[in-house]
């Protein structure tokens, strides 16, 4: 039976290795050493094509500034039907859905992105309307498919929280 930590019933490793991890020499050679993979934090992102369906142009305009400043290009449309047409003229990584506008909401254009682009990532972003709470539409925008949502107004980092936690599912293909 080997000398582990006290209550492992001697299945640990033996004391002597945590007594060896707190000389400096074992510790210069811990940092020194380079795995032969690139920490994930590394790796440089794939650009996106991003189509963003929002009513209001003050949105699209902060969306395409963010998300172009990281290098994707960024395809601006004002309504569902907009984007249902871009649907069939390009293959999309992210969609970002306002959930409530005129000539077919969000909530429509969802349905289509995952009828036919299945892969396509979907953020659902919505401040609510007249009738409907902002909560209720993104919790409307998830059951039928978003990957994530955001409450409007949101700032910069909150928007890449909401695009990272979109692309999440997908992950191997955003990274190069």
């Amino acid at each position: 039976m080997s000398a582990g930590l006290p209550g492992d019933g001697g299945h640990g490793p033996p004391l002597q290795f945590f007594k060896l991890i707190h000389y400096p020499w074992f510790q210069s050679l811990a940092l020194a050493a380079k795995p032969p993979y690139r920490a994930f934090s590394d790796m440089k992102p794939k650009p996106l094509l991003v189509l963003v369906a929002d009513d209001e142009a003050n949105i699209c305009a902060l969306l395409r500034l963010w998300l172009g400043e990281l290098g994707h290009a960024v395809k601006l449309v004002a309504s569902g039907k907009e984007g249902a047409g871009l649907l069939k003229q390009h293959q999309f990584d992210l969609v970002v859905a306002d959930v409530l506008m005129p000539e077919g909401d969000g909530l429509d254009l969802i349905a289509q992105v995952r009828h036919a682009q299945p892969s396509a990532c979907i953020l659902a972003i919505s401040g609510g309307g007249r009738y409907i709470p902002g909560d209720n539409c993104l919790k409307i925008a998830m059951d039928m498919g978003a990957h994530a949502a955001l409450m409007k107004p949101f700032n910069r980092e909150q928007l890449l929280a909401g695009v990272e936690k979109a692309l999440a599912p997908q992950s191997k293909l955003v990274c190069e």
